[in-house]
C-alpha cells in the first residue's frame, strides 16, 4: 500500500526505505526495538495505525475492501495488545 500511496510500481517489498523515504520512520515503528511485550504491543498498535492510513489514501478499483475483515482483524489485534499490558 505504501507503494501504491507513493505512486512507485509493486515490485516487492526489498528497500521500501530507500525507494519511499517519507514511510521511513512508520516502517521502523512497526517493528519492537527489544523483545518486551510493551515494545511489541506499541508496535502492533503502530501497525494497525499505519495500516489504516494507508488503507485511507488507497485509490485503486481493483483493491477489495473487506471492512468487516478489516473491523476483525483490529479487534483480534487490540485484544492481543490489551494482553500484553
Amino acid at each position: 500500500m505504501s507503494q501504491t500511496d507513493a505512486a512507485r510500481s509493486l515490485r516487492g517489498v526489498r528497500n521500501l526505505e530507500t525507494e519511499i523515504p517519507s514511510y521511513l520512520n512508520d516502517f521502523r515503528q512497526t517493528i519492537a526495538a527489544k523483545h518486551e511485550q510493551e515494545e511489541i504491543a506499541r508496535s502492533l498498535q503502530h501497525t494497525i495505525r499505519f495500516y489504516c492510513q494507508l488503507r485511507s489514501t488507497l485509490t485503486m478499483p481493483e483493491f477489495i475492501i473487506n471492512s468487516q475483515a478489516e473491523a476483525a482483524s483490529i479487534k483480534y489485534l487490540q485484544t492481543v495488545i490489551n494482553e500484553f499490558k
